[in-house]
């Protein structure tokens, strides 16, 4: 299962469901959340068996679940992992791999919201609208059985509709910034690496210049000097900053036509 980071998932565990945690995992199908084209799912038996599919393959191995500390161990045939399962609900359930600081999230392929989150983003949304669901029953219990006019109502839509849009432009912003790092790593390193190509270069042209009309020492000299000086000029262009930018550009436009419904391209 792949893990992915989010910060302080441990707040949404009080939306966890906590009763028979058992009669919520078994019998369903739990895909592994992934943003690529990788398919992974868990069915947990009661006998505690698990069906493990990925992509075409499948195997048999054993679950455990210790319900009071909600630890959660899954062994194959040659591994065995174990987690903590930090949130669950009938669509989603959060798994804390031992010793990572990342989470793994299952969906329930099945489940009655039809929640089929595809990329990070839509995983990100659904917590955040437990949060708005939480606000709205929390405004609700505070008016009780008092009469609400509709302008109240209009009006408390009005505060749900903006609160939920501001939250999820923030975090696609956010998942935009951390999909733009995956992206372009590696880039600085690759401009760097063309202007040491260009010093190479510069050095190997003007050293042949000057041997044809030059003896070979003094062809070296001039070929330190002046390709020195030709080098520091280069530099100062920020040659590098410019073949990574390129780079980066490049990479955005490959992802954005690889992924072009992605609600994180347009903060790119």
């Amino acid at each position: 299962m792949k893990t992915f980071a989010f910060d302080s998932i441990e707040r949404y565990s009080r939306f966890s469901e906590t009763r028979n945690l058992k009669k919520l995992i078994c019998n369903k199908e739990w895909r592994a959340f992934s943003e690529d084209e990788e398919k992974e799912s868990y069915t947990f038996m009661p006998n505690g068996t698990v069906m493990i599919a990925h992509n075409t393959t499948s195997l048999k191995g054993s679950w455990e679940l210790d319900t009071k500390n909600r630890l959660f161990t899954i062994e194959g045939k040659s591994s065995k992992h174990r987690f903590t399962i930090t949130f669950i609900s009938k669509e989603v359930m959060v798994l804390n791999p031992a010793g990572d600081s990342n989470y793994s999230f299952l969906i329930n392929e099945n489940n009655d919201k039809f929640f089929k989150p595809r990329f990070y983003p839509d995983l990100i949304n659904y917590f955040r609208q437990k949060d708005i669901e939480e606000d709205k029953d929390a405004d609700l219990a505070a008016i009780g059985q008092k009469p609400v006019a509709e302008s109240e109502s209009t009006a408390f839509k009005q505060k749900v509709a903006s609160r939920q849009e501001a939250i999820n432009e923030q975090q696609q912003k956010e998942a935009a910034e951390d999909l733009l790092e995956q992206i372009t790593d590696g880039n600085s390193q690759y401009g760097t690496r063309v202007v040491l190509y260009i010093f190479a270069a510069i050095y190997l042209i003007v050293l042949i210049y000057n041997l044809f009309k030059l003896p070979v020492a003094q062809a070296v000299l001039d070929t330190i000097t002046y390709g020195t000086i030709i080098n520091l000029v280069v530099a100062l262009l920020f040659i590098n900053k410019l073949v990574e930018k390129v780079l980066d550009t490049l990479a955005i436009k490959r992802w954005k036509k690889a992924h072009p419904n992605d609600p994180r391209n347009k903060y790119l």
